[in-house]
């Protein structure tokens, strides 16, 4: 992974607002309008697919015993509900990330690292499962398609 491979990504809600308004005022400067996509990757915990994110934490070049233990960790979990007083039957899990686990919330900044915006000129802004696109009106890369590569992005779904 290249080393800033991070740098849209933010750990503390007032520094991802700070850094979106910082953008918008700096391309308001040059350019008579300027867009913000705002999208929330709901239930994105649920949908984190294993192999890719296993693939990912690979290209990191952790340390093999903390890859396993990782590993191990999203492996052979089941679940089951409660209704009623009554429970179903364990299913395997194949994906997602359990929450409320401490390394939950960098697992899922891992899956989505790679989600970048589409033009050379837009600006990503991550913060927890929410991602934003700044990006002047003036741009060779329409709004569509904009949307539609974050859209396809880095292997989530339930976009809403």
């Amino acid at each position: 992974m290249p080393p800033n491979f991070l740098d849209d990504q933010f750990a503390y809600r007032p520094t991802a607002l700070i850094t979106v308004d910082h953008n918008v005022a700096k391309l308001l400067l040059t350019n008579p309008h300027v867009r913000c996509l705002m999208v929330d990757f709901s239930k994105a915990f649920d949908s984190i697919n294993h192999p890719i994110l296993a693939c990912k934490l690979d290209k990191l070049h952790l340390l093999d015993h903390i890859y396993n233990w990782i590993i191990n960790f999203l492996t052979d979990r089941t679940q089951s509900v409660v209704l009623n007083g009554k429970v179903s039957n364990k299913q395997t899990m194949t994906q997602s990330i359990v929450q409320g686990s401490g390394i939950g919330p960098v697992l899922y900044t891992v899956y989505s690292s790679d989600l970048k915006a589409a033009g050379k000129d837009s600006i990503l802004v991550k913060y927890a499962v929410n991602t934003t696109l700044i990006y002047a009106d003036q741009t060779a890369v329409s709004f569509g398609d904009e949307f539609k590569n974050i859209k396809s992005g880095p292997n989530i779904t339930d976009l809403k």
